[in-house]
Formats: structure tokens, sequence, C-alpha cells
């Protein structure tokens, strides 16, 4: 197996300061593996006949997000993806484009493939690839969920792809999954008392309970009038928690800018990156995605405004092979960090 770096950096622009975690993790599996979920990329399919879904055996919710549309095809369909069946021991069976096209049309809500419990062989669902070996593959996210379990969470599944002013349920959990490089989710301002948690998870680690040790990787500022958000997130899915029963209005965006201001608030990280203690696949996991490089590079500026940034590193994740480079552009100052020598940095524009 090989390694590999991940990190996340959350910057509450009214604290004036960087929180950086960094991570890493044993590449064992490409799929990220929870108690209750499963995120699948297109590397669990890539080049095997049939890959099981073990969280189906006992009935699911199987949601599939796509990047969309393909010009170059007669049908505007990844090409890829329509040879991905879900199939199950009674004889459904429906491609993973299918499934990513399913949408309420009310709503915007994504619609999830419905299995149930089938007794029998252990092995009741899984995804057969019928594309040749040498074809392309493209990008994909597909999220299994354990269906006795999504039964504890009042929730609502969306696609970056086409959301759009949305209303939140002031009750439930908010997710977007998203199978393109990068994306934006905002909410606007508004004069109601508000806060919300975002985790880079499906709605069955959304919350602070969650069994798998997954951190907030947003929290907004507690304020009588909501400030509302706008996030860039590099990776396949974000859940949002809001803590006061007021619906929001939430729109996504494909549009993702490696240039951040501090004075809004916002995260960045590593692409993948979720930050979960206990996956079951052993230790942190990633997802993966042929549209994420190996190296990220992200500069943060205060537009000529004076911060006080502190960036405290959580060395917990480090070892000596692995580190985070921060550069002060002002001075070309790099701050090194790594498990042996964890720092703290007081930056002032």
């Amino acid at each position: 197996s090989s390694s590999a770096f991940t990190s996340l950096l959350r910057f509450p622009c009214n604290m004036k300061h960087l929180v950086c975690i960094l991570a890493i993790f044993g590449v064992i599996a490409a799929s990220v593996d929870f108690s209750y979920s499963t995120l699948y990329d297109i590397y669990d399919f890539k080049g095997n006949d049939v890959m099981h879904i073990p969280k189906c055996n006992y009935g699911c919710y199987v949601y599939a997000s796509t990047t969309g549309e393909f010009p170059q095809q007669k049908d505007g369909l990844d090409p890829y993806a329509k040879n991905l069946i879900i199939e199950d021991a009674k004889g459904n069976n429906m491609s993973i484009t299918e499934l990513a096209q399913l949408y309420d049309e009310t709503t915007g809500q994504k619609k999830p493939l419905d299995i149930d419990w089938i007794s029998g062989p252990a092995l009741s669902v899984w995804v057969s690839n019928l594309n040749e070996p040498t074809a392309n593959a493209f990008s994909i996210v597909l999220y299994v969920v354990d269906k006795k379990k999504a039964y504890d969470f009042e929730y609502a599944v969306y696609d970056a792809l086409n959301m759009r002013n949305i209303r939140t349920d002031p009750n439930g959990i908010t997710t977007v999954m998203c199978a393109l490089q990068g994306f934006t989710v905002m909410a606007e301002k508004n004069g109601a008392s508000n806060s919300v948690t975002a985790r880079l998870t499906g709605f069955d680690n959304a919350l602070s309970t969650n069994p798998d040790g997954c951190p907030p990787a947003y929290i907004s500022p507690i304020s009588d009038a909501f400030a509302g958000f706008n996030l860039q997130i590099t990776g396949p899915i974000i859940s949002f928690a809001f803590d006061h029963r007021n619906t929001e209005k939430l729109t996504a965006t494909l549009n993702y800018i490696e240039i951040q201001d501090l004075k809004v608030d916002g995260l960045v990280s590593s692409a993948g990156y979720n930050g979960c203690k206990k996956p079951l696949n052993g230790g942190v996991q990633s997802f993966k995605s042929p549209l994420y490089h190996d190296t990220d590079l992200y500069t943060i500026d205060t537009h000529d405004q004076d911060y006080n940034v502190n960036v405290t590193v959580r060395s917990d994740f480090l070892d000596d092979n692995h580190t985070l480079i921060i550069r002060d552009v002002t001075n070309n100052m790099p701050y090194i960090t790594s498990a042996s020598a964890p720092i703290e940095i007081y930056l002032k524009n």
C-alpha cells in the first residue's frame, strides 16, 4: 500500500485565525468505508468485473453523482458510468448514469436507489462493470447508506450540478454531492438567528454524535442574524446541520477559486479529505478522483487589510515524511510543519 497527505484549514474571519488539521491515510482500498455508509469512487470499479456492496446486505439507499453532460456522446451521458450496473439478487438493475439523473422535480432532491433486504445469498447487491478494460473512466461518486440507519435522520440529498435556491428543512440535515474537482455552496444572510455546522461526510455522520469521529469542517459564528456563508469544497460530499429551527436558502455552483478571501468565512482542504478517525478500512481515508491532484496549493489573501492570523497545526496527524508548508507571500517566509516540529504561527499583513 501507499500513503498520501491531506489537510484541512478552517478560517472563521471574525476570529481572524486559521486552524490546520493534517492527516496521513493508508491507501488500502479506494472506497471510504464508515460505520453505516460507504463512498465509492471510479477506482473501485475500474479494472474490476464485479464489486460487492456490503452495506446493502440488509437494505440500503444508493445515491450517485457523475460529472454531468458529455456533449461528445450522442446521449450526452457518461459512457463509462452507463456500463456500471447496480444489480441485486432479485434481478433488479440500474446503471450509475441512470441513478445519477434521478431527481424530485418539485424539490430538486436526489432520488436514491431503494434496495430492500434480500434473504438468502450474502452477496445480495453488486456493481457489474461491462466496460472494456481499456475504456476511459471518469469521476463518479456513489454514496451507499444502511437503510435502517437512515431512518434515524431527517435529511435531504442534493447534487451540486442542479442545486439552486433550495430551502432547508429546519429539522433536518442537508447533504450535497459532487463528482467534479470542486464546488461552492452558498447560504444567504438573513435577520433570523441561526448557526450551522458542516462535515465532509454524508448525513449519517453529520451530527456531533456521529459514530466515526468526523470533525466539523466549518462552524459558523453564532449570531442573532445569520451571516450566511460561501464555502468552497474539494471533495465528493458535505452535510450541513443547522442549530436553530429556521429555514435557510442554499445554492450550489460549480465555481471554485484557489485564491480565497480571509474576510469571508470559509475552509480549505486537500481534495477528498474528510478527517474522520474511525473508518473501517484502517486509519483516515480520503476519497479519490481522476480530477484531484497529488499536491494542493491554495492562496488565502487578506486583500491589503490588516488581519492577525494564528495557524495551529495538530501534529497527531503528521509524521516526519509528510509536511505542510505555509508560506507568507509578503516576505516568502516558509513555515514547515511535521510531527516532530509542531508549530504555532503569528502572521500580520
